[in-house]
């Protein structure tokens, strides 16, 4: 250390001064380091070198990612397309396309299945008793009649019977696909065929007698809110670039898009300030839910965290605060509690 600061010392003295000079200055200096080295000597406290101050490490926040939303899996259908339930709240009622996944063929081969309040299927093949049912799809519940679209006819069933109440035919507008199917009043339903981009009221205590109400291409699933219809579109040419808005007007239908919402939307219902719609996002991937925030006019997917392949027309039952949703192409629905999402 000694020798390090004479050292030191002696460049400093050669820098700026003649050599005389810098040897009096390294005379000078090394004298001064002897007596620093004498006071440390008598002071040997001030050797010690000072530890920092130990201070708490920074808190890192961790986002860990949402956790599931519980869910109910039940299994066994054959391409469920739509939820409904009777006014009792005590019996809930799938669609089945049939084993062939064939919306527009008169196959014969659907149906409708009977559960219970926790999901578990009571009869699997409910409805047609008799006769037969092809591809029923949108339901809809009138006193103790259940009402189902069935490719271009529509079908009430006597829920206590099992006997077929009701037939209207809309062959007459050439439509193949007859959709989904809402409650206008207790004698006139409104029915959505995606194929012609039209929605239709039809008399209940007329049979074939129905009357063009809208025009929306890809028309899919529909909500009654208030004096207004939540719609929701498929898209046209299966491009499933389908968008969703509200119908107003009783008489002469006005449609109001809703931004920053677009897919192939199938289902759709309102809770509070949020509109909630199916998304089949692409044909072999797993879909979505939408969630349309009313008042802040802003669109986010619902966070469920388990993929459902196919989410067609699901049911939300303010009763139990449960949705129930089908998945068409795993055969399956999912129950589960909307909360706060």
């Amino acid at each position: 250390m000694k020798k390090s600061l004479v050292f030191f010392a002696l460049a400093a003295c050669l820098s700026f001064f003649d050599f005389k000079t810098a040897k009096a200055c390294l005379d000078d200096d090394e004298a001064s380091v002897a007596s620093e080295s004498a006071k440390t000597e008598k002071n040997p406290e001030s050797k010690a070198i000072k530890e920092p101050k130990k201070t708490k490490p920074a808190k890192v926040a961790v986002t860990l990612p949402p956790q599931p939303i519980p869910v109910i899996v039940v299994a066994g259908f054959n391409n469920p397309e739509s939820v409904a339930r009777d006014l009792a709240g005590d019996h809930y009622f799938v669609s089945n396309l049939g084993v062939k996944l064939d919306p527009s063929g008169k196959d014969g081969d659907g149906y409708i299945s009977k559960l219970g309040k926790d999901g578990k299927i009571l009869v699997k093949r409910f409805l047609p008793l008799v006769g037969k049912l092809n591809a029923p799809k949108g339901m809809a519940v009138i006193g103790h009649t259940l009402y189902v679209t069935d490719i271009d006819r529509i079908v009430g069933f006597d829920l206590k019977t099992r006997r077929t109440v009701f037939e209207t035919s809309l062959a007459a507008t050439k439509t193949k696909f007859l959709n989904d199917l809402a409650v206008v009043d207790s004698h006139t339903l409104l029915v959505s065929a995606t194929d012609l981009g039209k929605l239709y009221k039809v008399a209940l205590k007329h049979k074939d007698t129905f009357t063009q109400y809208a025009v929306l291409p890809g028309a899919n699933g529909l909500y009654k809110d208030g004096s207004k219809w939540q719609a929701v579109s498929f898209g046209t040419g299966m491009k499933l670039n389908g968008g969703a808005g509200v119908i107003t007007g009783s008489k002469a239908a006005h449609y109001t898009a809703y931004k920053s919402v677009s897919g192939g939307l199938d289902g759709v219902f309102r809770n509070g300030t949020k509109i909630y719609m199916t998304d089949w996002v692409a044909f072999g991937k797993p879909g979505v839910i939408h969630v349309y925030d009313l008042k802040r006019k802003t669109a986010s997917i619902l966070r469920t965290g388990w993929p459902v392949m196919g989410p067609a027309d699901f049911l939300f039952d303010r009763e139990t605060d449960k949705v129930w949703l089908p998945a068409m192409l795993e055969g399956k629905i999912y129950i589960f509690a909307l909360g706060g999402t």
